[in-house]
């Protein structure tokens, strides 16, 4: 079971309160996401997201799951079903091993990660009709609100917040084979480093860390480096890299956005033509 809920919200369903928790925040609006730890036999899905320089409120950036046709899916398509984590990690694996050739505005892989199908489940509920969101109290003084509490669900910023919505619930899911610990960087395991929220009116709009919440960075597995664009841009901003040799390679695609090249602990390195300096 998973439930949106806001930080502080007492009237959480009690079922979900009995249960394990854990929990990320909206990208797009910075609510709070809250999903249940899996159940021993709960059955598990690979979500998908695309790697783009710009976000596209149109549906190529939202999250997605391995379907099969071996790509990420609709919302009406049902995900591939694996019994346990590890067979799921495999097949990432096998997808991070290959090759993968990006196209327009694409600036690298698509990162995978593990959740309970329940999760793909919620997900596929709010396509099917997107009443099933819990929107947030103010939505109705957005420019589409009907003054009776009601939005359109169709226009740029409703959509945007519905795929945020979407995104932060399966990232909240999000389960893994194995761990690492921060600055581990040969381990063959995912790592996220949190950029803390910085104070609302400082810094410019070409800082990678954000005034509306705390940006957690993702690196997939083996990644030693993320090119990070400015928080100012919104969308997930950033993909991560193996070699030194490709994280220079996406530093340049990013050439005309505002970015910052960061390690899996939060260090800082600048590129020198073919090479990269810790700063």
């Amino acid at each position: 079971m998973t439930k949106t809920t806001t930080p502080g919200d007492a009237t959480a369903d009690a079922t979900t309160a009995e249960q394990p928790t854990k929990h990320t925040q909206c990208n797009t609006c910075g609510r709070r996401i809250v999903a249940t730890i899996p159940e021993p036999d709960t059955q598990y899905a690979i979500a998908t997201q695309r790697n783009l320089y710009q976000p596209d409120h149109e549906g190529a950036g939202r999250v997605a799951w391995l379907t099969d046709d071996e790509t990420g899916g609709g919302y009406r398509q049902d995900p591939i079903e694996f019994a346990t984590i590890e067979a799921a990690q495999a097949r990432i694996n096998e997808a991070d091993a290959g090759i993968y050739t990006t196209s327009n505005n694409e600036a690298g892989a698509p990162d995978w990660w593990i959740v309970p199908v329940d999760a793909i489940d919620a997900v596929q509920s709010h396509y099917d009709d997107n009443g099933n969101y819990d929107w947030p109290d103010d939505c109705d003084t957005w420019d589409c609100g009907d003054g009776t509490g009601n939005v359109c669900g169709e226009c740029a910023r409703c959509i945007e917040w519905m795929a945020g919505q979407d995104e932060a619930l399966l990232k909240a899911a999000k389960v893994e084979a194995q761990t690492t610990t921060p600055g581990d960087a040969t381990a063959d395991a995912t790592h996220t480093y949190t950029i803390p929220q910085k104070t609302s009116g400082t810094g410019t709009i070409h800082d990678i860390a954000s005034d509306l919440y705390d940006r957690d960075i993702v690196f997939a597995s083996r990644c030693k480096w993320a090119v990070v664009l400015a928080a100012y841009y919104g969308g997930k901003g950033y993909t991560t890299h193996r070699t030194m040799a490709a994280t220079i390679a996406a530093a340049r695609r990013a050439g005309d956005y505002s970015f910052r090249v960061i390690g899996r602990g939060g260090e800082e390195y600048a590129i020198n033509y073919d090479d990269m300096e810790r700063v």
